[in-house]
C-alpha cells in the first residue's frame, strides 16, 4: 500500500503502472498477474502513504533512470527553513477528521467513486500532503521532503493524499490515493528511489496484470491478499492487502 502513515481519518501518512497489460485467467477465474517487463527504477500507493516511514534515498545517488553526462552533478539540498506549517491549523487526528478548516483537494475526491458494488464508500478524505506532513514530522519533515525531492526532481510537497474505506464480500478494504498536479505519477512506480519516500515496493517487487478491467502493478502478499496500484491521470491508487475479487469490484468502480 502507500506507505506507513500517521492515522489521519483513514489516512496513514508518512502513497502502477503497468505499461504492459497482462491477461488474466485460470480456472479458477482468478486474475494470474505476470511478471511485467525490466522497468526503470518505480509506490503508495505501496503499502501506504507514510511519509514519516519513508526510507530516506542517499543524497549521493543519482536516480536510476537518470544518465548523468560526463561532470553533471545532482542539484545539492537547498537547506532552507520553510514556513508551510505557519499556515496550516493544527487537529487531533484521534478526533472528527478532518477539521473543518483544513485545506480539502476536491479534485481527488471527485475521483472516488460513490459506492462499490452496491455499497457505499466511508470515510473519505483528501488534504493536501503537507497539512498532514506537518501535524506529523512537523516543519523539520516538510523541508526534509522537499529537500529529497530537490535531487530526485520530485516534489511531493506539492502533492494531495486521500483515502476512503468499502466494505466488499463481507470484508472491509482499505483504499489510499496520491495525487501530484503537474508531475507524472508513474515515476512512484518506475523509479525507486522515488517511489522509496512514500515506501512504494522496488520495481522489481512488483508484477503486472489485468483486475477488474484495469491495468494494475501488484505487489504480491500471501495467500489471496495482494496490494494493488492503479494509476490514472495524475493519481496513482493503492488497493492494500485485498482478496482479487475485492480488489476487482473497487478498480472496476475507479475512473
Amino acid at each position: 500500500m502507500l506507505s506507513g502513515l500517521l492515522v489521519v481519518g483513514c489516512i496513514t501518512v508518512s502513497s502502477v503502472r503497468s505499461p504492459v497489460p497482462s491477461a488474466v485467467g485460470g480456472a479458477s477465474g482468478v486474475p494470474t498477474a505476470t511478471t511485467g517487463p525490466t522497468l526503470a527504477p518505480r509506490p503508495s500507493l505501496p503499502p501506504s502513504l507514510s511519509p514519516s516511514s519513508r526510507p530516506s534515498p542517499s543524497p549521493s545517488a543519482p536516480p536510476p533512470s537518470a544518465t548523468p553526462s560526463s561532470g553533471a552533478t545532482n542539484p545539492p539540498p537547498t537547506g532552507l527553513v520553510g514556513d508551510d506549517c505557519t499556515a496550516i491549523p493544527s487537529f487531533d487526528p484521534s478526533a472528527s477528521f478532518p477539521p473543518p478548516d483544513l485545506p480539502v483537494d476536491a479534485v481527488l475526491l471527485g475521483e472516488y467513486p460513490t459506492s462499490v458494488a452496491g455499497q457505499p464508500i466511508t470515510d473519505a478524505v483528501a488534504i493536501p500532503w503537507i497539512s498532514a506532513l506537518c501535524e506529523s514530522e512537523g516543519q523539520d519533515g516538510v523541508d526534509s521532503l522537499r529537500d529529497e525531492g530537490s535531487i530526485l526532481g520530485f516534489d511531493l510537497t506539492t502533492a494531495s493524499i486521500g483515502s476512503f474505506d468499502v466494505t466488499v464480500g463481507g470484508d472491509t478494504v482499505s483504499v489510499t490515493a496520491i495525487r501530484t498536479p503537474g508531475q507524472d505519477v508513474g515515476t512512484l512506480l518506475t523509479n525507486d528511489l522515488v517511489g522509496a519516500m512514500i515506501g512504494v515496493p522496488a520495481s522489481s517487487e512488483l508484477t503486472t496484470g489485468t483486475v477488474g478491467g484495469k491495468t494494475v502493478s501488484i505487489s504480491v502478499g500471501d495467500g489471496d491478499d495482494s496490494t494493488y496500484y492503479y494509476e490514472t491521470g495524475d493519481t496513482l491508487f493503492d488497493i492494500d492487502t485485498a482478496p482479487v475479487a475485492d480488489a476487482a469490484a473497487i478498480l472496476e468502480a475507479l475512473p
